[in-house]
């Protein structure tokens, strides 16, 4: 009975410091988007025949639906890409200053989409003109109506917000390599509980690994953001790729392990004030993305409290 009960303080511990990793992945994760989405803007403003080589595999990843279309029809869908990636970047440009910890609030959805959204239809334009190009066709950078060097001082800035988190990440991940390590010099511990602490060591050294080598947050081993664990049941996911194409989506494989604990605790219930904050953020990122470009992200919040205190 001690044993189970300490066990259980333990593993309450260690949920708490997984917590706090699992906050930082997710602001991370969204840095790394809109890192990419800038990457995929400069892109389009530049002349074809200055693109980078690695953009050619863009073509690659078309449906062949799509390359074996007529020039006309091709010519004709860069075009509309084009008007949308034109009006879509202030948008772009605006979440880029969105402070990091927005990043990871209640209703942040709607922003990966939009990112998610635009990086994708970016390189589809990009690789459209580069397929027209192959034919012979001439093609011109797309006209963003933007300064390259404005969209490149806001891609310096997350840089430095990416590379402030992947160290908070990984000192996290030594946090709970340490406290694991810790935990497994009790000789009492159950087989269940030993195995589940054995495994989340090995991911957290896999993840370890995986970052100090300068890869990226959104393909580590083991996807933080979405581990479950309390006092009874602990769950688990990692990832394995479907494919070797460059987006595509993780698949999931679930391993329970269930803990040897006392009781099990009551499923919480909703938090009307988290509902509140999902709901407030949407509202200010639809009114944020609508206003000037003159006025920043931080500009709403302030006149939003100001409203709410109003009230």
């Amino acid at each position: 009975m001690v044993e189970t009960v300490h066990s259980s303080k333990d593993l309450k511990r260690l949920e708490e410091k997984r917590e706090a990793l699992e906050a930082a992945v997710k602001i991370a994760l969204n840095i790394e988007r809109l890192h990419s989405t800038l990457e995929a803007a400069l892109l389009l403003g530049t002349p074809t025949s200055e693109l980078p080589e690695d953009a050619l595999a863009t073509i690659e990843e078309l449906e062949e639906s799509i390359k074996s279309q007529p020039i006309g029809k091709l010519k004709q869908s860069l075009k509309t890409l084009e008007r949308v990636v034109q009006s879509r970047l202030a948008q772009i440009l605006k979440i880029s200053e969105m402070d990091a910890e927005e990043f990871a609030a209640p209703g942040v959805e709607e922003v990966e989409a939009l990112l998610n959204d635009y990086r994708k239809q970016a390189q589809t334009s990009v690789a459209l003109r580069l397929l027209l190009h192959s034919r012979g066709e001439a093609t011109a950078a797309t006209e963003l109506h933007v300064p390259a060097e404005q969209i490149r001082a806001r891609l310096s800035v997350v840089e430095q917000k990416e590379h402030t988190y992947r160290e908070i990440i990984k000192t996290e991940i030594v946090t709970m390599i340490t406290e694991t390590d810790r935990m497994l010099e009790n000789p009492g511990l159950s087989p269940t509980m030993r195995q589940f602490l054995l495994t989340s060591n090995e991911d957290m050294r896999s993840n370890l690994a995986h970052l100090n080598a300068g890869k990226k947050i959104t393909n580590m081993p083991v996807a933080i953001e979405i581990i479950e664990m309390d006092e009874r049941e602990i769950t688990s996911f990692d990832t394995t790729p479907e494919s070797n194409q460059t987006n595509a989506i993780p698949a999931l494989q679930k391993q329970r392990l269930v803990a040897p604990m006392e009781h099990s605790p009551m499923p919480p219930k909703p938090d009307s004030q988290q509902v509140e904050k999902k709901v407030g953020l949407i509202a200010r990122f639809a009114r944020w993305i609508s206003t000037p470009d003159s006025i920043t992200w931080k500009q709403i919040k302030q006149d939003t409290k100001k409203k709410n205190k109003n009230k």
